[in-house]
């Protein structure tokens, strides 16, 4: 997959959550494809994706509907839940372009 060449998730999804997401058919990072961005840009910048913005990892989802959603914090890449309704600035999608 391919996703913007950004630092912090796609500003264009702030205050969208998983559910308007996968409601409007937008295709998105997965967990997976999350943690493996952020091993390629780190070994390829030496810097961190999300130091200030979290990304929401709407094309996941637990077992009982959460997802999940990822920020670096602490020194280390954190992994969190939230339900699917979430909305705020910080958590945003990162859209999958081809």
């Amino acid at each position: 997959i391919r996703v913007r060449d950004r630092v912090e998730a796609d500003e264009e999804f702030q205050n969208t959550s998983a559910n308007a997401i996968k409601g409007n058919g937008i295709k998105t990072e997965t967990l997976l494809e999350r943690m493996v961005h952020e091993a390629i840009f780190f070994h390829e910048t030496g810097n961190h994706l999300d130091m200030r913005k979290i990304t929401l990892c709407s094309g996941s989802r637990s077992s009982d509907g959460d997802v999940p959603s990822v920020v670096w914090r602490d020194d280390k890449m954190s992994v969190d839940w939230c339900v699917p309704q979430h909305a705020f600035d910080a958590l945003r999608a990162r859209a999958v372009v081809s």
